[in-house]
């Protein structure tokens, strides 16, 4: 071997050893970092973490004629305190977790009260911010000793009451089924009631809502609902009068939603009804027609 190519094969030698150091490096430096990614969030997320402050917008009473009850809400305290007990139990205090968000989403849309897609997000200080189209109440259904909450569609809500407590809601007598039953023994919360005679009887307090019948209306029986498809309304103070078909919808022989409902408003305004201990009264007939045998009773 000549001094010329020993030299050059020393020199190669060490490029090759100086690019193999680099390599072995770059690698130790990769490694290092995907090892202790971890715990350095870890550290940064304890370093970060804010007491969480749990934030619902929640649904507005919608009264526009009283500006003392502008911005408050229809929902009770005690409703509020639970759901925002559930956000607290389910959502890490840690900025980066994003699965404890999403649990929390699931959670929220299982108790029933949100129509759409709930949306919660973290929010600058720990705040925790849930949104959604809430479900509007609309009346209850009794079932044996309880009255329970449903929305406009018919859908289940969380609250419920001891039969006759529910205040200005009207209430649904006679269902044929129950509450809707869920996977795990319990009831579905945000699934519709049962039956046809719950939906038919909420078409019909809506209906009746803008009246000048309604004060005077305490509620919607359904009792015979399944077997002719007539509904009873309930007037304060034990009246009832057959209705008739749901409204909005065509039945055969029956006078039409308009004629019932002027007919209903002059009786609940009528002294000589209210005072014969109001005997029950069809409203769907040709001539309205008034049961002078249960007068009294």
């Amino acid at each position: 071997m000549t001094l010329t190519s020993f030299m050059e094969d020393r020199d190669q030698v060490r490029r090759w050893a100086m690019r193999g150091g680099a390599l072995a490096l770059l690698i130790a430096v990769v490694a290092g970092g995907v090892l202790g990614l971890k715990p350095l969030r870890a550290r940064a997320a304890a370093v970060r973490a804010d007491p969480l402050i749990v934030r619902f917008d929640w649904p507005a009473l919608n009264l526009t004629d009283d500006a003392s009850l502008e911005g408050q809400t229809w929902m009770p305290e005690s409703e509020q305190w639970q759901l925002e007990q559930i956000v607290q139990a389910t959502v890490s205090p840690d900025p980066f977790d994003a699965d404890s968000l999403e649990q929390a989403q699931r959670t929220m849309q299982e108790t029933g009260w949100f129509e759409r897609q709930v949306r919660i997000t973290r929010k600058p200080g720990g705040v925790i911010q849930i949104e959604g189209d809430w479900r509007v109440p609309s009346a209850v259904v009794r079932d044996g000793a309880t009255d329970r909450l449903v929305a406009t569609g018919g859908e289940l809500l969380r609250l419920e009451y001891p039969a006759g407590s529910a205040g200005g809601l009207r209430v649904i007598t006679g269902a044929f089924a129950g509450p809707p039953p869920g996977a795990d023994g319990g009831l579905e919360y945000g699934a519709p009631w049962v039956g046809s005679d719950v939906s038919a009887a909420l078409a019909l307090i809506g209906y009746l809502r803008k009246s000048d019948a309604w004060e005077s209306v305490v509620g919607v029986d359904v009792s015979t609902h399944r077997r002719n498809g007539k509904l009873g309304v309930l007037i304060a103070e034990g009246g009832r009068v057959v209705w008739g078909g749901a409204p909005g919808s065509l039945h055969p022989g029956e006078q039409s939603d308009a004629v019932k409902l002027r007919r209903l408003e002059r009786l609940v305004h009528d002294p000589t009804w209210i005072n014969a201990g109001r005997p029950p009264i069809e409203l769907y007939t040709p001539y309205m027609y008034i049961d002078e045998s249960a007068a009294g009773g």
